[in-house]
């Protein structure tokens, strides 16, 4: 299956009941004021379109599709496996996801 950025992230954020969220969990939870603060963006329909780090760059979602509980690292640097289901990764200050010194990873 694939999907568009939008509709993977309204799976992350509402318990819709939809192909990507079969068990209808929230797994992101937003403060109510992410829109505000630059965090949600929606389009002009109230659709969220993207989630931005603090720095305004999107984030880079890896999830592990075919369910065998391993991710490759992004960081070529590294070049091991990642055993969790999904990961998140902020490009950091310079918004860049090639200069991995300052990204802000979830697995680490």
């Amino acid at each position: 299956m694939t999907t568009d950025d939008a509709d993977l992230i309204q799976s992350l954020i509402s318990e819709s009941d939809d192909p990507l969220s079969p068990r209808r969990l929230t797994l992101l939870k937003l403060p109510e004021d992410a829109i505000e603060r630059g965090e949600l963006t929606i389009d002009d329909r109230g659709k969220p379109i993207a989630l931005l780090d603090p720095w305004g760059s999107p984030y880079h979602l890896w999830i592990d599709s075919n369910e065998d509980g391993a991710l490759t690292n992004p960081d070529p640097a590294t070049g091991c496996t990642i055993r969790l289901g999904a990961i998140a990764v902020s490009p950091g200050p310079d918004a860049e996801l090639s200069t991995w010194e300052d990204n802000v990873t979830s697995w680490h």
